[in-house]
């Protein structure tokens, strides 16, 4: 879990060790949207890693998913070209909500 103080001290006490991983770095954030955004260029990537301080690997992975989800229903409503991909606004408001919400 990324919030141990959240695990029972009873339960933790059973483990022989704890493996700590920290957040992402800078760099790290940037390397891991490139996974996931082809299309952006480095420096849309930059904003959107810099968007995305404090947020777990799986976090990061969960907003462009999430954000290409979306972007595929306003395909399909008519809304978006077809077979375009999502902007860097799309993604930049998708990190917004979930950092509003408390999910990073």
């Amino acid at each position: 879990t990324n919030r141990v103080a959240d695990i029972d001290a009873a339960l933790r006490s059973r483990f022989d060790q704890s493996i700590a991983f920290h957040l992402p770095s800078q760099e790290t954030r940037q390397h891991i949207t490139r996974a996931f955004t082809c299309h952006l260029v480095d420096t849309e990537r930059c904003v959107l890693a810099l968007a995305m301080q404090g947020f777990s690997g799986r976090n990061i992975k969960e907003v462009c998913e999430q954000t290409e989800r979306k972007w595929a229903a306003k395909i399909v409503r008519g809304k978006a070209a077809p077979k375009s991909l999502p902007p860097l606004s799309e993604y930049l408001a998708a990190a917004q909500s979930r950092a509003q919400s408390g999910l990073q």
